[in-house]
């Protein structure tokens, strides 16, 4: 772990002389611009940058050669999280260098990067990915940077999380082509994001797959048959839940928070035979269609056991809550009522500087206790 490093680069020992290295995490390192090569770090798993202020890209070609044909980059690498890398454009400086394919990578989370707009390639390995605070360029070159969902082996993507796009409009069509393994789908704090459907006529972009090259056969893949938890917050233009979603049998959870415009339910909703959670929070329009079972969106929701509307259940286990059974409810806390862990709370600086002090805290407990032991 490197801490509030300042030079501009980091001398070439430090890939040399750390080719058995399994974790590198830089903190607060603002002059650097570039690292030296990573080629070498065969063993590395985890690969964590935070606050590199200067940082344009992870390689640059005079320092890092581009790897062969027949060399894995990073081929162990598992964990890649990039935070509050306001200036980091790409991870090689020519665009002669195709994107590394990272074999064993599981876990992506790209925050606060508002020039990055390309991704390493993605193996089916992947399985947990979050993009907070980027552009939406970039979602469009992590729709391409997935493998094919015909891939003769089967994806393990099983979670995408999405916050504070704010350029974002509509979502990736691509990306609905592609998570056909996704379990847990959440997506938030996009304020311009009108519709989570994909458009009809999709312009030709040349980041972004073209669908006229889609076969047929593909198209029932616009949905998400795996998908068990769908959360959305905080999307203001949001007027109607995407029909895809229908057709996600598998659905357990859906959670709708601060989601103003959503004016109702969908009369699908019932073909969600699996759901068994639905949370409704802070959507005037819509909560007070499923206050109780005498309002007008009721009918929809009725066969979902457990309902709560803004803090309240409505019903439990199938059980429609009179009113006193509903004062008695309000002393459960939220938590133990959803029977669900808390959203994870977007990445921020509190966020990283927590983890920082927690490596600080165990790093000094480690030196204390080998000069200890000495």
């Amino acid at each position: 772990m490197l801490i509030d490093y300042g030079g501009g680069k980091l001398p070439t020992w430090f890939s040399n002389s750390l080719k058995n290295v399994v974790i590198i995490r830089l903190f607060g390192c603002d002059g650097l611009r570039y690292l030296p090569s990573l080629g070498p770090l065969v063993f590395l798993e985890e690969l964590m940058f935070y606050r590199l202020g200067n940082l344009q890209y992870i390689q640059h070609e005079e320092a890092a050669p581009a790897p062969s044909s027949s060399t894995q980059y990073l081929p162990r690498l598992k964990s890649l999280t990039i935070g509050s890398c306001s200036n980091l454009m790409s991870w090689w400086s020519t665009k002669k260098i195709k994107m590394p394919l990272f074999p064993c990578l599981c876990s992506l989370q790209i925050s606060f990067s508002n020039k990055l707009v390309s991704i390493p390639r993605l193996s089916v390995h992947v399985e947990k990915v979050e993009f907070w605070s980027v552009k939406s360029e970039l979602l469009g070159g992590f729709a391409t940077s997935l493998p094919p969902p015909h891939s003769p082996t089967q994806s393990q993507f099983k979670s995408l999380q999405i916050g504070t796009v704010e350029d974002q409009r509509v979502l990736v069509p691509e990306l609905l082509l592609q998570l056909v393994s996704l379990e847990y789908l959440r997506i938030e704090q996009c304020s311009n994001l009108t519709t989570l459907s994909p458009p009809t006529n999709i312009p030709s972009q040349q980041h972004l797959i073209s669908l006229q090259s889609v076969p047929s056969s593909m198209v029932p893949l616009y949905v998400l048959p795996a998908l068990l938890r769908f959360k959305i917050k905080s999307l203001p233009m949001l007027e109607c839940l995407p029909e895809w979603l229908q057709h996600s049998s598998k659905l357990r959870l859906l959670k709708i928070t601060e989601c103003e415009g959503l004016k109702c339910l969908p009369e699908w909703l019932f073909k969600l035979t699996a759901l068994e959670s639905l949370y409704v929070k802070s959507c005037a329009g819509l909560s007070s269609r499923l206050e109780s079972r005498m309002a007008e969106d009721w009918p929809k929701v009725a066969h979902i056991p457990n309902i709560k509307i803004n803090g309240k259940m409505v019903q439990r286990n199938g059980h429609y809550l009179e009113a006193e059974e509903v004062a008695e409810e309000d002393q459960y806390k939220e938590q133990e009522a959803e029977g669900e862990d808390e959203d994870e709370e977007l990445p921020t600086g509190t966020q990283f500087s927590r983890m920082l002090s927690n490596c600080i805290a165990r790093l000094t407990c480690n030196l204390f206790h080998r000069c200890f032991l000495c």
